[in-house]
């Protein structure tokens, strides 16, 4: 706050550069929380040593980092930059060995962003995200033309707040069924959270997740979620109506405590819910990130009966290596699979044909996601895809038109 009053009564501007660092929990994973602590210290002692930085440098929690570049520093931001990244590019060494640990910033200056401290650095974060999703190891400016502007994010996160104060009884669950592609019925569903704002209504998705991600109000909500799921299955099991297998998502978030499942398990014996019921799905960045304590997870998950899917498998770094070495029972595929440089043509048919013939020599089930036309659903039935989940059969489903959708396959069956 002093440096912004210095700026403004002078004339002058600053800026704040916000760093996260890039996978950062390979490190502690791979060598141990003593060597990440390591590491967070050459770092901290190398911004400290960029000129212009000592004594501007603080430690965020975790691994991140705030930067205060001065008024008087002000004309030499792009050099300091240049420093910061070129840091970056260089090798740390832990262990004696050579280790590349990469960084993501964000960059929003006072008083031309804003002349809040709060705003200020909630800009510089959102910034840095938007390095994260240019593909990270880089550096964004704040654009307040962009969607995830701090505005809109600091409305989102006021609004959570009341939401959260009202039993997060605004959130809900639709679900989106997963058709058998011979049978063409749905023989399960996956639940998504939707949020029905008291005073704008519905709020997209991504929009909310990634900020819920963030701030960790994820876990309260993904177990809400769970909760709900639990009660529809009870109510159709008391009902003696059908009861198919229900996906629930588990966030990334849930994986930094490895005992995070207990909570789970607690509510599924509450409720009395056979594991036949239920899937749990963890995504291919999951998978990439938390094998030291994943299987142990899936095995406690299997203990209670359920199954697990790998989810989006194709959005990202997609790795058959780590598949080999992960006791899951169904791969997801995400539409990206089905689109190559030239949408739906002979290497994405290639691709896919490759990884569902994989995953069957395994004794995998195989859904596809994000199917949206005829021609993908015949081809994949075509080469043994086994179940398929988009728009083509259905969108995602408040609870009652669901369960309408199920009852209609029942009579079918009839």
């Amino acid at each position: 706050r002093r440096v912004m009053r210095e700026a403004e009564n002078t004339d002058a501007k600053g800026a704040v550069m916000f760093i996260d660092l890039d996978d950062f929990k390979h490190i502690n994973d791979g060598l141990g929380h003593q060597y990440g602590d390591v590491l967070l210290q050459q770092i901290a002692a190398g911004l400290q040593g960029v000129p212009g930085l000592r004594g501007n440098c603080y430690r965020m929690g975790g691994d991140e980092f705030l930067v205060i570049i001065r008024p008087e520093q002000f004309q030499d931001m792009e050099r300091i930059i240049k420093n910061v990244v070129n840091m970056f590019n260089k090798p740390w060494y832990l262990m004696g060995t050579e280790y590349y640990c990469t960084m993501s910033m964000g960059i929003a200056t006072f008083p031309d962003n804003s002349d809040d401290v709060h705003d200020i650095i909630k800009m510089a974060d959102v910034a840095m995200y938007e390095s994260k999703k240019s593909g990270k190891n880089c550096y964004n400016y704040y654009d307040a033309d962009k969607k995830t502007n701090t505005a809109k994010q600091l409305d989102i996160e006021n609004n959570m707040r009341q939401a959260v104060a009202s039993q997060i009884q605004e959130f809900v669950v639709f679900y989106q069924p997963v058709v058998d592609t011979v049978t063409k019925r749905c023989v399960s569903c996956e639940a998504l959270v939707r949020w029905n704002d008291d005073r704008k209504g519905f709020i997209n998705t991504q929009t909310f997740i990634q900020i819920f991600e963030k701030n960790g109000f994820i876990l309260k909500l993904d177990l809400y979620i769970f909760e709900c799921v639990l009660k529809d299955i009870k109510k159709r099991i008391r009902a003696k109506q059908e009861v198919i297998p229900v996906s629930i998502n588990l966030s990334r978030r849930h994986f930094e405590n490895e005992n995070f499942f207990d909570e789970y398990e607690k509510k599924i014996q509450q409720y009395n819910i056979p594991g036949k019921y239920l899937e749990f799905e963890i995504t291919e960045s999951i998978v990439l990130r938390n094998q030291h304590n994943l299987n142990e997870t899936i095995d406690k998950i299997h203990s209670l009966g359920c199954k697990v899917s790998i989810d989006d498998f194709g959005s990202g770094f997609s790795n058959l290596s780590r598949l080999n070495r992960t006791n899951y029972d169904i791969l997801k595929m995400d539409r990206n699979l089905l689109f190559g440089k030239n949408g739906f043509d002979d290497y994405s048919k290639n691709i896919l044909k490759m990884v569902v013939s994989l995953n069957k020599s395994l004794g995998k089930k195989v859904v596809c996601e994000g199917v949206e036309h005829k021609e993908e659903s015949d081809y994949l039935r075509s080469i043994g895809c086994d179940l398929i989940q988009g728009y083509y059969y259905a969108k995602p489903l408040p609870k009652n038109e669901f369960f309408k959708l199920v009852l209609a396959y029942e009579k079918k069956k009839d």
